[in-house]
């Protein structure tokens, strides 16, 4: 993984909580029960991670429910 994009998830609290609950996919409000934090918060930390291409959504084409899971790049480095 390239030292910025490590830097992304170091730097940020909650993106660091979200990386490590993604172990396994999940969806956003799951995220947010699991770590107690609203979620609109999780929503727009994943949007941002995978902005930078550290988590992919499997499910593009639902409205709601959508499947987040680590990128390939990221699982390797984890």
């Amino acid at each position: 993984m390239v030292e910025k994009e490590l830097a992304l998830i170091i730097n940020g609290n909650l993106r660091k909580k979200i990386i490590l609950s993604l172990a396994i996919p999940n969806i956003a409000t799951n995220l947010a029960k699991k770590l107690d934090v609203s979620r609109s918060s999780v929503s727009r930390t994943l949007l941002f991670l995978e902005k930078h291409f550290l988590v992919e959504c499997i499910n593009n084409d639902a409205s709601f429910n959508r499947l987040y899971k680590l990128t390939l790049k990221v699982q390797e480095s984890f």
